[in-house]
């Protein structure tokens, strides 16, 4: 996969867990299927300013998604699973769903609360602990074209998106 930006600066990462909506809400929870990694590529120079942590969130290409969909009752427990984000082959994000601060029921209560919820939905996890944000050497942790992110739930596949320069015009 590919991610092709104009975006330049301050575009941060994490691998979190994702979630599809099967049926209509309400939803159960054996309603939802895990589509294993998901990037969350963030453009931070659009978040800061306004304070709005969705805006750079949902520019297009800024939420890579795959590379396979696993139904909750294939996975033994949805709490303890180790997600990985590494950038060029470096490790920079090690976490466990356990420390997750809200749960799959939550995330979906939450949202069935404000919005209607269609088969296809899409819902992040989060990734608990933060990638480059906040860090002391976080203008050199952003990403920028050439570089390779991989985002992996253990015992499932990877998701490879290479970050892309904008095409000439």
């Amino acid at each position: 996969m590919w991610l092709e930006t104009s975006h330049s600066d301050k575009i941060s990462y994490a691998s979190t867990a994702k979630l599809l909506a099967a049926t209509r809400a309400p939803l159960s929870i054996q309603a939802l299927v895990l589509t294993h990694a998901g990037h969350r590529l963030s453009l931070w120079s659009a978040e800061l300013p306004a304070a709005i942590s969705w805006l750079g969130k949902n520019i297009p290409g800024f939420g890579p998604l795959g590379p396979e969909l696993v139904t909750l009752d294939e996975i033994a427990d949805p709490y303890n699973l180790w997600m990985t984000c590494t950038v060029n082959g470096q490790q920079r994000m090690r976490v466990n769903t356990q420390d997750q601060i809200w749960k799959l029921p939550d995330i979906v209560e939450h949202f069935s609360r404000y919005i209607p919820i269609e088969p296809g939905d899409m819902f992040s996890t989060g990734a608990p602990g933060g990638v480059a944000v906040g860090k002391p050497n976080a203008a050199e942790l952003f990403l920028k074209p050439g570089d390779v992110v991989d985002c992996a739930i253990e015992g499932f596949a990877t998701l490879r998106t290479t970050i892309v320069a904008p095409a000439r015009k």
